[in-house]
């Protein structure tokens, strides 16, 4: 199994408490989950060349990818929206579709804005400790919910939970058209409790090509990201998004 360090994983502990809360509420009722998935999204992937996990984009290039996982506090993730939306900075989401599912029209708008968003997975489970047939079942059924929502095609990128993954990801996901797993090689900390200067000061460790990772929901990150933004821009870097950062690993 290949997974990111644990200094740069997608921490479990500190806020994973909210996520609990927020996923039982779903269990319980209180938010709609989607319908079990149909026997096409449910059966085995065929055949294909698996994905490959890329960590950064070209070193060649004073470019930075921001990046912003879950979505489980939407308040947070409307701080987010409106800081880069008033800096004019672009970023990528990577929402779970049980959240985009609870708050659609913040996310249709997050998409007509100009921000991409890419595969997470319909719930955040870790993915190595799936068949593949699950492994399928979460990343078709998030694409299916999230493109409802949003009313356009996701990125054919897929960022696995906790950054986690292996063989039977990759083979799965390639089978699906997700040429590209994307993990960070920034982590904020935003996800372990880190206090607001520790995420500021993680975040603005990124260079040439660097993806940054944060998320939508942990109660520090809004309130730091315009000081991430002028921190790196102080340095001569510009924002790209995602496929913008792709495209520049291949043609560079």
């Amino acid at each position: 199994m290949a997974r990111a360090g644990a200094s740069a994983g997608e921490g479990v502990r500190g806020w994973r408490g909210a996520r609990v809360v927020a996923l039982a509420a779903i269990a319980l009722g209180a938010l709609t989950p989607a319908t079990a998935a149909t026997s096409a999204a449910a059966a085995t992937p065929t055949a294909a060349s698996p994905a490959h996990m890329v960590y950064h984009g070209s070193r060649d290039k004073r470019v930075v990818a921001l990046t912003f996982d879950d979505g489980w506090g939407l308040s947070q993730c409307r701080h987010i929206l409106r800081t880069l939306i008033a800096e004019d900075a672009k970023a990528t989401f990577f929402p779970n579709a049980v959240y985009v599912r609870n708050a659609p029209h913040f996310w249709r708008r997050v998409a007509e804005s100009g921000f991409p968003i890419g595969n997470h997975t319909y719930d955040h489970p870790d993915l190595t400790g799936l068949s593949a047939r699950a492994v399928a079942s979460q990343i078709r059924r998030d694409e299916t919910a999230v493109e409802r929502v949003i009313g356009r095609p996701m990125i054919k990128v897929l960022r696995p939970p906790y950054g986690a993954w292996d063989a039977t990801v990759a083979r799965v996901a390639g089978s699906l058209g997700y040429r590209t797993m994307l993990d960070w090689d920034v982590p904020s900390g935003d996800d372990q409790g880190a206090s607001a200067a520790g995420i500021r000061r993680n975040a603005l460790r990124g260079g040439r090509g660097s993806v940054v990772l944060m998320h939508c929901g942990p109660s520090a990150t809004p309130g730091v990201l315009a000081d991430v933004i002028a921190g790196y821009r102080a340095r001569g870097f510009h924002f790209v998004t995602v496929p913008e950062l792709l495209a520049g690993r291949r043609s560079g």
